[in-house]
C-alpha cells in the first residue's frame, strides 16, 4: 500500500510540474519579489534590500505545495568609481519546498553588475549559483506496511549544483528580464522514486508602469514560461497604485488560476504584499485556492530621490 502511494504521488508531482511547466517555485507576485527568479534584479535601488515570505498552495488539499523563502541583495561600494557608473551587487537566496513527502531546499549565492548604456537607459546581467537539496519524508505518508523499506531511508538526501543566471534591461517606469532557471539539466534519483530530471526553466518578464495623475499611477507586467516537452504558461497582472503606498491588482494565469493582490508599505522602510489565487483548474475539486505573503524591507525607505534610476516595481 505504501508503494502505490508513493508512486500515485510521484505521478502526481510529476504531472504537475510537466502540466505547468514548473518544476521550480512559482509565485504570484513576481514583480515584488522579482531577485527570486531573476538575479539580474538586485541593484536596482541602491541600498541593501530584504524580503522574506511563504506560499501556500491548493489550502486544504493533503501534500499540497508549500514554499517559505528569504532573500537579500546590497551594492558593493568601490573605493575607484567607475566613468560609465557601473554598479556590483551580492546578494543570497534561500528557498524551502515541500510537495507531499518530497522535500527541497535551495541555497544561492548571487552576483549582479549594473551599467549605465544611456542618461536614462540601464542593463544588468547576473548569476545565481548554489546547490539544491532533495530529501523525502516517509512520515509524512499514510502507512499501511510499517516493515517497507522506505520508512528507515527517510531523510536521505541529495544534493545538485543550480545555476541560474538572468539580464535585464530597465528605465525608471518599465523593465524586460530574462533568467534561465536550473540552467543545468540533468538526472537524479533519491531514495524511494525513480529516475527525475530537472530541465531549464525560461522565463521572461515585462513590466511597465504609467502616471495618470499626482496620485494615482497603473502599471501592467506579464510573465512568459517554458520548458522542454511542456505548454507555455503565461502570468498576466494589472495593478492600481496611489502614490500614498497602497497598491492592489488582479492577476491571471492561464494554466490554473485567477488572482487578486494587494501591496502597501508600513512605516517608511516596510512594505507587505499579499496574494489570493483562486484555482480555476480541476483541482479546486481537491483543494481550496492559495495564498501568498511577502514581507520587504528596503534601507534607504520608500523610493530614495536620489536614484532616479530606481524602478518603482521594487518599491
Amino acid at each position: 500500500m505504501l508503494r502505490l502511494l508513493k508512486y500515485s504521488l510521484v505521478g502526481f508531482v510529476f504531472s504537475v510540474s510537466v502540466g505547468s511547466a514548473q518544476q521550480t517555485s512559482q509565485f504570484t507576485n513576481y514583480i515584488f519579489n522579482y531577485y527570486s527568479i531573476n538575479p539580474a534584479a538586485s541593484g536596482a535601488q541602491k541600498c541593501m534590500n530584504f524580503k522574506v515570505g511563504y506560499r501556500s498552495q491548493w489550502t486544504g488539499f493533503e501534500g499540497r505545495p508549500e514554499t517559505s523563502f528569504a532573500n537579500f541583495y546590497m551594492p558593493l561600494k568601490l573605493r575607484r568609481r567607475s566613468a560609465s557608473k557601473a554598479k556590483h551587487i551580492v546578494g543570497g537566496y534561500v528557498d524551502k519546498e515541500w510537495i507531499g513527502p518530497f522535500g527541497s531546499t535551495r541555497l544561492c549565492l548571487s552576483y549582479a553588475y549594473h551599467m549605465q548604456l544611456t542618461r536614462s537607459l540601464r542593463a544588468s546581467a547576473g548569476l545565481f549559483a548554489g546547490v539544491k537539496q532533495f530529501r523525502v519524508n516517509a512520515t509524512r505518508m499514510s502507512v499501511n506496511d510499517y516493515g517497507d523499506p522506505l520508512l528507515p531511508s527517510s531523510g536521505n538526501v541529495l544534493l545538485i549544483p543550480d545555476i541560474t543566471p538572468g539580464i535585464m534591461l530597465y528605465q525608471k517606469n518599465w523593465f524586460a528580464g530574462m533568467s534561465i532557471r536550473q540552467m543545468i539539466p540533468m538526472t537524479y534519483e533519491i531514495v524511494g522514486t525513480t529516475e527525475s530530471k530537472l530541465t531549464s526553466h525560461f522565463e521572461l518578464v515585462g513590466y511597465r508602469r504609467i502616471e495618470y495623475s499626482k496620485k494615482w499611477s497603473w502599471s501592467v507586467s506579464g510573465m512568459l514560461k517554458w520548458a522542454a516537452s511542456a505548454a507555455p504558461a503565461l502570468d498576466f497582472n494589472v495593478m492600481v497604485e496611489h502614490h500614498k503606498g497602497v497598491e492592489f491588482g488582479l492577476g491571471y494565469r492561464n494554466v490554473d488560476a485567477i488572482a487578486a493582490l494587494v501591496k502597501f508599505r508600513i512605516l517608511r522602510y516596510y512594505t507587505i504584499g499579499y496574494a489570493f489565487d483562486y484555482t480555476t483548474s480541476a483541482l479546486q475539486h481537491a483543494g481550496s485556492n492559495t495564498h501568498e505573503i511577502v514581507l520587504g524591507i528596503n534601507t534607504c525607505g520608500a523610493r530614495d530621490p536620489r536614484d532616479r534610476m530606481a524602478c518603482p516595481a521594487f518599491d
